[in-house]
Protein backbone atom coordinates (compact mmCIF):
# COMPACT_ATOMS: atom_id res chain seq x y z
CA UNK A 1 0.00 0.00 0.00
CA UNK A 2 2.62 2.49 1.55
CA UNK A 3 5.72 3.06 -0.97
CA UNK A 4 7.71 5.77 0.01
CA UNK A 5 7.85 5.60 4.31
CA UNK A 6 7.32 9.19 4.87
CA UNK A 7 3.92 9.75 7.28
CA UNK A 8 1.85 12.65 6.12
CA UNK A 9 -2.22 13.48 6.93
CA UNK A 10 -3.40 11.97 3.71
CA UNK A 11 -1.69 8.69 4.02
CA UNK A 12 -3.58 8.96 7.62
CA UNK A 13 -6.87 10.08 6.42
CA UNK A 14 -6.26 7.29 3.61
CA UNK A 15 -5.99 4.14 5.95
CA UNK A 16 -8.58 5.63 8.08
CA UNK A 17 -11.35 5.46 5.46
CA UNK A 18 -10.27 2.20 4.31
CA UNK A 19 -10.58 0.74 7.93
CA UNK A 20 -14.06 2.33 7.73
CA UNK A 21 -14.70 0.64 4.41
CA UNK A 22 -13.72 -2.23 6.07
CA UNK A 23 -15.96 -2.01 9.01
CA UNK A 24 -18.72 -1.20 6.94
CA UNK A 25 -19.05 -3.52 5.01
CA UNK A 26 -18.32 -6.30 7.28
CA UNK A 27 -21.42 -4.72 9.27
CA UNK A 28 -23.35 -4.94 6.02
CA UNK A 29 -23.16 -8.08 5.58
CA UNK A 30 -23.15 -9.59 9.03
CA UNK A 31 -26.70 -11.56 9.82
CA UNK A 32 -27.60 -11.45 13.57
CA UNK A 33 -30.21 -13.53 14.84
CA UNK A 34 -31.72 -11.24 17.83
CA UNK A 35 -34.43 -10.29 16.14
CA UNK A 36 -36.12 -14.25 16.15
CA UNK A 37 -36.11 -13.80 19.73
CA UNK A 38 -36.16 -9.40 20.63
CA UNK A 39 -38.42 -6.75 19.48
CA UNK A 40 -36.24 -3.96 18.78
CA UNK A 41 -37.29 -0.78 20.62
CA UNK A 42 -35.79 2.58 19.94
CA UNK A 43 -34.73 4.83 23.08
CA UNK A 44 -34.21 8.71 23.43
CA UNK A 45 -32.83 8.77 26.98
CA UNK A 46 -30.40 7.31 29.68
CA UNK A 47 -33.36 4.23 30.01
CA UNK A 48 -37.05 3.26 28.97
CA UNK A 49 -39.60 2.29 31.23
CA UNK A 50 -42.02 -0.51 30.17
CA UNK A 51 -45.35 -0.74 31.80
CA UNK A 52 -47.42 -4.22 31.42
CA UNK A 53 -50.51 -5.25 31.70
CA UNK A 54 -49.88 -8.73 33.51
CA UNK A 55 -50.82 -10.59 30.83
CA UNK A 56 -51.66 -10.17 26.68
CA UNK A 57 -55.10 -8.41 26.54
CA UNK A 58 -57.76 -10.21 24.06
CA UNK A 59 -60.72 -9.07 22.27
CA UNK A 60 -64.23 -9.59 23.91
CA UNK A 61 -67.74 -9.04 22.75
CA UNK A 62 -68.50 -5.33 23.54
CA UNK A 63 -71.69 -5.60 26.07
CA UNK A 64 -72.38 -2.21 28.09
CA UNK A 65 -69.47 -0.20 28.50
CA UNK A 66 -65.96 -1.07 27.13
CA UNK A 67 -63.86 -3.20 29.80
CA UNK A 68 -60.41 -1.04 30.13
CA UNK A 69 -57.68 -2.66 30.48
CA UNK A 70 -54.91 -0.43 32.62
CA UNK A 71 -51.33 -0.33 32.15
CA UNK A 72 -49.37 -0.33 34.89
CA UNK A 73 -49.99 -3.43 36.94
CA UNK A 74 -45.71 -4.00 36.74
CA UNK A 75 -43.23 -2.03 34.96
CA UNK A 76 -39.55 -2.70 34.18
CA UNK A 77 -37.01 -0.42 33.13
CA UNK A 78 -34.34 -1.08 31.24
CA UNK A 79 -31.27 1.23 31.30
CA UNK A 80 -28.85 1.73 28.55
CA UNK A 81 -25.29 1.23 28.14
CA UNK A 82 -22.44 1.84 26.56
CA UNK A 83 -20.47 -0.84 24.71
CA UNK A 84 -17.24 0.13 23.06
CA UNK A 85 -13.90 -1.72 20.81
CA UNK A 86 -10.66 0.06 19.95
CA UNK A 87 -7.33 -0.72 18.85
CA UNK A 88 -4.63 1.52 18.68
CA UNK A 89 -1.79 1.85 16.17
CA UNK A 90 1.68 2.76 17.07
CA UNK A 91 2.65 6.39 14.81
CA UNK A 92 6.59 4.82 14.65
CA UNK A 93 4.45 0.99 13.12
CA UNK A 94 2.61 3.18 11.11
CA UNK A 95 5.82 4.83 9.41
CA UNK A 96 7.30 1.76 8.66
CA UNK A 97 4.12 -0.18 7.03
CA UNK A 98 3.56 -2.46 10.29
CA UNK A 99 0.07 -1.72 9.97
CA UNK A 100 -1.23 -3.44 7.31
CA UNK A 101 -2.72 -5.93 8.49
CA UNK A 102 -4.98 -3.75 10.79
CA UNK A 103 -7.55 -3.98 7.78
CA UNK A 104 -8.39 -7.47 9.03
CA UNK A 105 -8.78 -5.99 12.60
CA UNK A 106 -11.55 -3.49 10.88
CA UNK A 107 -13.53 -6.40 9.36
CA UNK A 108 -13.37 -8.25 12.70
CA UNK A 109 -14.57 -5.11 14.42
CA UNK A 110 -17.52 -4.38 12.31
CA UNK A 111 -18.81 -7.84 12.48
CA UNK A 112 -18.79 -7.86 16.21
CA UNK A 113 -20.87 -4.45 15.83
CA UNK A 114 -23.35 -6.14 14.10
CA UNK A 115 -23.17 -9.32 16.15
CA UNK A 116 -23.20 -7.89 19.33
CA UNK A 117 -27.35 -7.72 19.90
CA UNK A 118 -26.67 -11.77 19.49
CA UNK A 119 -24.48 -11.11 22.21
CA UNK A 120 -26.46 -9.10 24.58
CA UNK A 121 -29.89 -10.94 23.76
CA UNK A 122 -28.91 -14.70 23.76
CA UNK A 123 -26.66 -13.96 26.65
CA UNK A 124 -30.02 -12.97 28.55
CA UNK A 125 -31.87 -15.68 27.41
CA UNK A 126 -29.55 -17.93 28.92
CA UNK A 127 -29.79 -16.81 32.42
CA UNK A 128 -33.15 -16.61 32.08
CA UNK A 129 -33.56 -19.15 34.78
CA UNK A 130 -32.28 -16.64 37.03
CA UNK A 131 -33.06 -13.75 36.37
CA UNK A 132 -36.27 -12.27 37.52
CA UNK A 133 -38.69 -9.94 35.06
CA UNK A 134 -41.82 -7.77 35.49
CA UNK A 135 -44.15 -10.40 37.86
CA UNK A 136 -40.80 -10.68 40.20
CA UNK A 137 -40.28 -14.12 38.89
CA UNK A 138 -37.63 -15.77 37.61
CA UNK A 139 -37.96 -15.15 33.75
CA UNK A 140 -38.59 -19.30 33.19
CA UNK A 141 -40.00 -20.10 36.64
CA UNK A 142 -42.88 -22.48 38.26
CA UNK A 143 -44.69 -19.47 40.10
CA UNK A 144 -45.78 -16.78 37.46
CA UNK A 145 -48.40 -15.15 39.05
CA UNK A 146 -52.00 -15.66 38.12
CA UNK A 147 -55.64 -15.01 39.09
CA UNK A 148 -58.26 -17.17 37.86
CA UNK A 149 -61.98 -17.58 37.09
CA UNK A 150 -62.82 -16.87 40.71
CA UNK A 151 -60.43 -13.85 41.66
CA UNK A 152 -57.52 -15.99 43.26
CA UNK A 153 -54.09 -16.04 42.82
CA UNK A 154 -52.64 -19.37 41.16
CA UNK A 155 -48.83 -19.97 39.80
CA UNK A 156 -48.11 -21.17 35.98
CA UNK A 157 -44.82 -22.20 35.04
CA UNK A 158 -43.23 -21.52 32.26
CA UNK A 159 -40.01 -23.75 33.09
CA UNK A 160 -39.49 -27.36 33.01
CA UNK A 161 -36.95 -27.75 35.35
CA UNK A 162 -33.65 -30.29 35.08
CA UNK A 163 -30.18 -29.29 35.31
CA UNK A 164 -28.90 -30.40 31.18
CA UNK A 165 -28.05 -28.40 28.27
CA UNK A 166 -31.09 -25.87 27.93
CA UNK A 167 -33.57 -25.22 25.06
CA UNK A 168 -36.71 -23.18 24.25
CA UNK A 169 -39.74 -23.03 22.67
CA UNK A 170 -41.47 -19.75 21.84
CA UNK A 171 -44.38 -18.30 20.38
CA UNK A 172 -43.53 -16.15 17.15
CA UNK A 173 -47.04 -15.44 15.52
CA UNK A 174 -48.48 -12.94 18.13
CA UNK A 175 -46.85 -9.96 17.03
CA UNK A 176 -44.55 -9.04 20.10
CA UNK A 177 -41.82 -11.21 21.13
CA UNK A 178 -40.58 -12.00 24.71
CA UNK A 179 -37.14 -10.28 24.87
CA UNK A 180 -36.81 -6.21 23.95
CA UNK A 181 -33.52 -4.92 22.50
CA UNK A 182 -33.31 -1.25 23.08
CA UNK A 183 -31.02 0.77 20.65
CA UNK A 184 -30.37 4.08 21.98
CA UNK A 185 -27.40 4.36 19.26
CA UNK A 186 -26.39 1.88 17.22
CA UNK A 187 -22.44 1.36 16.78
CA UNK A 188 -20.93 3.67 14.63
CA UNK A 189 -17.06 4.03 13.30
CA UNK A 190 -14.31 6.78 14.84
CA UNK A 191 -10.92 7.47 14.33
CA UNK A 192 -8.52 9.89 16.14
CA UNK A 193 -6.03 9.73 13.71
CA UNK A 194 -5.04 13.97 12.89
CA UNK A 195 -1.71 14.12 13.72
CA UNK A 196 -1.93 17.28 15.40
CA UNK A 197 -4.44 16.05 17.69
CA UNK A 198 -3.35 16.29 20.86
CA UNK A 199 -4.12 12.38 22.14
CA UNK A 200 -1.51 11.20 18.92
CA UNK A 201 1.19 14.05 19.37
CA UNK A 202 0.79 12.83 23.79
CA UNK A 203 0.27 9.19 23.09
CA UNK A 204 2.21 8.58 19.55
CA UNK A 205 -0.89 6.73 18.34
CA UNK A 206 -3.85 6.85 16.28
CA UNK A 207 -6.91 5.56 17.66
CA UNK A 208 -9.93 3.87 15.67
CA UNK A 209 -12.50 1.91 17.50
CA UNK A 210 -16.42 1.58 17.56
CA UNK A 211 -19.08 2.61 19.86
CA UNK A 212 -23.11 2.46 20.94
CA UNK A 213 -25.96 2.44 23.70
CA UNK A 214 -28.22 -0.08 24.06
CA UNK A 215 -29.28 -3.19 25.87
CA UNK A 216 -31.83 -5.67 26.38
CA UNK A 217 -34.16 -6.90 28.97
CA UNK A 218 -37.23 -9.43 29.14
CA UNK A 219 -40.93 -8.91 28.44
CA UNK A 220 -43.41 -11.50 28.50
CA UNK A 221 -42.66 -14.65 29.72
CA UNK A 222 -46.06 -15.70 28.65
CA UNK A 223 -44.70 -16.39 24.92
CA UNK A 224 -41.52 -18.94 26.09
CA UNK A 225 -40.89 -22.02 28.02
CA UNK A 226 -37.57 -23.02 29.19
CA UNK A 227 -36.01 -26.47 30.11
CA UNK A 228 -32.89 -27.96 31.24
CA UNK A 229 -34.59 -31.71 30.64
CA UNK A 230 -33.00 -34.05 27.76
CA UNK A 231 -34.60 -32.75 24.38
CA UNK A 232 -36.72 -35.60 23.50
CA UNK A 233 -40.08 -36.45 22.24
CA UNK A 234 -41.70 -36.99 25.42
CA UNK A 235 -40.40 -33.54 27.29
CA UNK A 236 -40.93 -31.32 24.21
CA UNK A 237 -44.71 -32.61 23.95
CA UNK A 238 -45.34 -31.55 27.61
CA UNK A 239 -43.48 -28.53 26.92
CA UNK A 240 -45.48 -27.52 24.32
CA UNK A 241 -48.78 -28.65 26.18
CA UNK A 242 -47.96 -26.94 29.19
CA UNK A 243 -47.14 -23.62 26.89
CA UNK A 244 -50.80 -24.14 25.38
CA UNK A 245 -52.50 -24.24 28.24
CA UNK A 246 -51.22 -20.64 29.93
CA UNK A 247 -54.07 -18.69 30.86
CA UNK A 248 -54.45 -15.28 31.29
CA UNK A 249 -56.22 -13.10 34.35
CA UNK A 250 -59.45 -14.65 34.75
CA UNK A 251 -58.57 -18.72 33.44
CA UNK A 252 -59.17 -17.92 29.44
CA UNK A 253 -56.33 -19.59 27.45
CA UNK A 254 -54.14 -17.16 26.22
CA UNK A 255 -53.89 -18.87 22.82
CA UNK A 256 -50.06 -19.30 22.92
CA UNK A 257 -48.76 -21.66 19.75
CA UNK A 258 -44.77 -22.91 20.12
CA UNK A 259 -43.86 -22.42 16.61
CA UNK A 260 -39.70 -22.18 16.98
CA UNK A 261 -37.41 -24.18 18.91
CA UNK A 262 -33.51 -22.69 20.00
CA UNK A 263 -30.84 -24.88 20.76
CA UNK A 264 -27.16 -24.65 20.80
CA UNK A 265 -24.47 -26.40 18.95
CA UNK A 266 -24.88 -29.18 21.60
CA UNK A 267 -28.43 -30.41 21.00
CA UNK A 268 -28.78 -30.07 17.27
CA UNK A 269 -28.96 -33.47 16.69
CA UNK A 270 -31.40 -34.28 18.95
CA UNK A 271 -33.30 -31.26 17.79
CA UNK A 272 -32.91 -32.26 14.13
CA UNK A 273 -34.22 -35.85 14.99
CA UNK A 274 -37.11 -34.69 16.46
CA UNK A 275 -38.22 -32.81 14.00
CA UNK A 276 -36.53 -33.81 10.71
CA UNK A 277 -36.86 -37.59 10.85
CA UNK A 278 -40.23 -38.95 9.05
CA UNK A 279 -40.34 -42.36 10.74
CA UNK A 280 -39.01 -43.22 14.20
CA UNK A 281 -39.00 -46.46 16.21
CA UNK A 282 -38.49 -48.86 13.70
CA UNK A 283 -41.27 -47.36 11.26
CA UNK A 284 -43.60 -45.30 13.01
CA UNK A 285 -44.58 -42.38 11.99
CA UNK A 286 -42.91 -39.06 13.27
CA UNK A 287 -46.06 -37.13 14.75
CA UNK A 288 -43.25 -34.39 15.39
CA UNK A 289 -41.72 -34.21 11.69
CA UNK A 290 -41.25 -30.62 10.76
CA UNK A 291 -43.69 -29.53 13.86
CA UNK A 292 -41.77 -26.61 14.66
CA UNK A 293 -38.77 -24.27 13.47
CA UNK A 294 -35.41 -25.14 14.78
CA UNK A 295 -32.94 -22.20 15.44
CA UNK A 296 -29.39 -22.81 16.04
CA UNK A 297 -27.85 -20.52 18.61
CA UNK A 298 -24.20 -20.18 18.93
CA UNK A 299 -24.66 -18.22 22.13
CA UNK A 300 -26.41 -20.85 23.75
CA UNK A 301 -23.25 -23.44 23.43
Amino acid sequence: MLTDKTINPEKVREFGSALHFKYSTALSVAKPMWSELAMEVPSTGSANTYKWFGDLPGIREWIGDRVINALGKFKITIENKPFENTVAIDKDDFEDDEHLGQSVIATAMGTQAAMFPDKLTYGLLKEGFSTKCYDGQNFFDTDHPVLDADGNTVSVSNSGGGSGKPWFLLDATKGYLPLIFQKRRAFSFQSFSNMQDFEVFKSKKFYFGTDGRMNVGFSLWQLMYGSKQPLNADNFKAARKEMSLFPKDGGEPLGITASVLFVGPSLVDEAEDLMKKKKVDGGDTNTLHNAIKIVVIPELG
